[in-house]
C-alpha cells in the first residue's frame, strides 16, 4: 500500500526522476550487490527493524509471557538485529558512500512527563533500562519492548560497530516528521555552525544534544574523503560573491516551503541563506532573488528589500545568499492590545509598493488579466479535489463573483503576514519573502493578507474560514483594522460590496502557491483549506 501510494505521489511530483521502487521482504539481506548505492536513508526505520515478529503466536498465556520476557535475550535481540541490519547497508553502500538515518531521542525532554514514548506509547517506556521496559510492555501491552531508539552516545556506538566511524549528530525540533529546525551537533562543520543557543526554561532542553526530540545521523565508513556539502555551498558562495570573510551560522530553520534557511554572519555582516529542498523551492527561490536583483531599480521599494549577494548551484543544490534585515519579525510585536498601533506603519508600507492607487486607472477583470489572476489559479486549486461534480460548481459559482471586478493592477508581495514583515526601531524596517511576489498583482490583496495573518496570530486556532468571510462580509471584529482597511478599499476605489470578490482572489493567492508544496496531497488541508473555504466564500454571496 505504501509502494502504491509513493508510486503515485512520485508521478504527479518526480515526473522526470528515474526513482524504481522495491519491497524487500523482511529478509536478514538487502536484495542488492556489493557497493551499490552512493547513499541510503532511513526516516522512521531503524527503530522497526526488530519489531517483526508476533510473539502471542501459539502456547499457553504463561509460555508466551516467558517468551516474550526472553525476546531481548541472543539473536532476537533488537540491537542485535539492528547492528545486523546496518552492516547489511554497510555492504551495499559503495566506498565513500553515506549513510543518513532519522530516529526519535530515548531521552527525548517530552518523555520526561510531557508524553509517553512515540512507539509503545508506554508513559517512560524508553528512559528505563530494556529489560524494565520489556517487562513493563509485556504487562501493560501484551507484547514485547521492540522498538530501540537511542540517546546521543548510544547511537554513536552503535553506529561505530556496525562499521561507520565517521559520524555527524544533528537535532530536529520538533522532531523529523515535523521538521522545523536543524541543531548540529558535530564534530563535522563545527566551524560552520554554532552550537544551538536557547532562550532559558524548557527551550534549554529541547535544544540540548542529550535531551532534543530527534536525532538525525550521517555516517560513512573509513574510505570516505572530501568535504560535506555545506562546506562546499558555502565555498561556491565565498567565490561568487568575492567575499574573504568566513561565514558561520547560528540557526538552520526549515520552511514549510521546503527550503533550508541558515542565519548567519559572513564576517560582521548577518547574512541569510537559503537552500532550496526541490524544484518547487529553486523555482520560487530563483524568483525571489530575481525581485530582490530588479529592485535595485526601484529606490523607494529596495529600502524594504534585502540586498542580494549572491546564488549558484553545488551538486544540483540550489542556494542564494542575501543581507540579513535589521530586527525581527511584526509578528513578536503583535497581541491583541498592540495590533493598532502598528496599521499607520503597515499603510506606510503599503504604499511604497503601491504609491498612489488614486491616479492608477481601473480596468474590469476579464479576458487575459481575468485568466492570469483568476481563472487559470483557480483551475490549478479545484484540481486537488477528488469530487469533480462539487469542483464544478464551486468553479461556475466563484467565476460569477468575480467576473468584471473592477481592479488596479500593480505591485502585489503575495505573502503580506506579520511573519515576513521585519521590525527595528519602532518601524517596519523591511520585507521578506519575495518569492510569490507579481509585478502586475492585486495590490490591494496584501491588506487583506496583512489582516487574517494577524488575526489568527492573535487568535490562536482559527483556520482561513474562519477569517476570510469577515473580511468578505466586512465584519472584521477589531474596529481599528475595520476603519484602515475601509480607508484602504476607498483610496483604490472599491465600494464594500467589492470586499467579497477581493476575498476570494486573496484566498486562491495564498492557497495556490502552496499547491506545489504539501498542500496538493495533504487530503486535510485540502478539506480545510480549500474546499470549506470556497463553500463558505459561496455562501457569502
Amino acid at each position: 500500500e505504501r509502494l502504491r501510494f509513493a508510486k503515485r505521489r512520485f508521478e504527479r511530483f518526480n515526473p522526470t526522476d528515474r526513482i524504481t521502487l522495491v519491497a524487500g521482504g523482511d529478509g536478514p539481506f538487502l536484495p542488492f550487490p556489493d557497493a551499490h548505492f552512493d547513499c541510503v536513508t532511513l526516516s522512521g526505520v531503524l527503530e522497526w527493524v526488530a519489531d517483526t515478529e508476533d510473539f502471542n503466536q501459539g502456547g499457553a498465556k504463561l509460555q508466551r509471557a516467558l517468551r516474550m520476557l526472553a525476546s531481548i535475550n541472543g539473536e532476537k535481540n533488537p540491537r542485535r538485529m539492528q547492528l545486523r541490519f546496518l552492516r547489511e547497508i554497510r555492504r551495499v553502500l559503495k566506498p565513500g558512500g553515506q549513510l543518513f538515518v532519522a530516529i526519535e531521542n530515548r531521552l527525548d525532554y517530552e518523555y520526561f512527563g510531557r508524553r509517553p514514548d512515540h512507539h509503545s506509547g508506554l508513559w517512560f517506556g524508553s528512559l528505563l533500562p530494556r529489560p524494565l521496559a520489556n517487562a513493563y510492555s509485556v504487562v501493560r501491552n501484551r507484547t514485547p519492548y521492540r522498538t530501540y531508539t537511542y540517546s546521543a552516545a548510544g547511537l554513536e556506538r552503535l553506529f561505530g560497530e556496525a562499521g561507520f566511524p565517521q559520524q555527524s549528530l544533528l537535532g530536529f525540533l520538533d522532531g523529523y516528521t515535523h521538521l522545523s529546525e536543524v541543531l548540529g551537533f558535530g564534530p563535522a562543520d563545527n566551524d560552520l555552525l554554532a552550537p544551538p543557543k536557547h532562550d532559558g526554561g524548557v527551550d534549554r532542553f529541547r535544544r540540548h544534544r542529550m535531551f532534543v526530540p530527534a536525532y538525525g545521523m550521517i555516517a560513512a565508513g573509513p574510505d570516505r574523503k572530501g568535504s560535506s556539502l555545506l562546506r562546499r555551498v558555502v565555498q561556491d558562495a565565498r567565490v561568487r560573491s568575492g567575499s574573504q570573510e568566513a561565514l558561520r551560522f547560528e540557526r538552520m530553520l526549515v520552511s514549510p516551503k521546503e527550503k533550508a534557511v541558515l542565519l548567519g554572519q559572513a564576517g560582521t555582516l548577518p547574512v541569510v541563506m537559503t537552500i532550496a529542498c526541490n524544484a518547487a523551492a529553486r523555482a520560487a527561490q530563483a524568483r525571489h532573488h530575481r525581485f530582490l536583483e530588479s529592485s535595485r531599480d526601484l529606490p523607494t521599494v529596495a529600502a524594504l528589500v534585502p540586498v542580494p549577494l549572491c546564488q549558484g548551484v553545488v551538486q544540483n543544490v540550489s542556494y542564494s545568499v542575501e543581507q540579513r534585515l535589521t530586527g525581527h519579525a511584526l509578528q513578536h510585536e503583535l497581541n491583541n492590545g498592540r495590533r493598532a498601533g502598528w496599521l499607520d506603519e503597515v499603510r506606510r508600507v503599503v504604499r511604497v509598493l503601491d504609491p498612489d492607487p488614486a491616479h492608477t486607472p481601473t480596468v474590469a477583470l476579464q479576458g487575459e488579466d481575468f485568466e492570469r489572476l483568476f481563472g487559470a489559479p483557480l483551475t490549478r486549486v479545484l484540481d486537488v479535489l477528488d469530487d469533480r461534480s462539487a469542483a464544478r460548481s464551486l468553479e461556475a459559482g466563484l467565476t460569477d463573483l468575480v467576473r468584471g471586478l473592477p481592479v488596479k493592477i500593480g505591485l502585489m508581495h503575495g505573502d503580506f503576514s506579520v511573519s515576513n514583515l521585519f521590525v527595528a526601531d519602532g518601524q517596519i524596517s523591511g520585507l521578506i519573502d519575495w518569492e510569490d511576489v507579481n509585478p502586475r498583482g492585486i495590490p490591494l490583496l496584501d491588506a487583506f493578507n496583512y489582516l487574517d495573518s494577524t488575526h489568527r496570530h492573535c487568535s490562536l486556532g482559527l483556520e482561513l474560514a474562519d477569517t476570510l468571510p469577515l473580511l468578505a462580509r466586512m465584519q472584521w471584529p477589531v474596529a481599528d483594522e475595520q476603519r484602515w482597511l475601509e480607508r484602504l478599499l476607498g483610496e483604490s476605489g472599491h465600494e464594500r460590496r467589492h470586499a467579497l470578490p477581493l476575498a476570494v482572489l486573496y484566498w486562491l493567492w495564498h492557497v495556490e502557491p502552496q499547491l506545489a508544496f504539501r498542500l496538493a496531497f495533504d487530503r486535510r488541508q485540502i478539506a480545510r483549506r480549500i474546499e470549506k473555504v470556497a463553500r463558505a466564500l459561496l455562501g457569502e454571496s
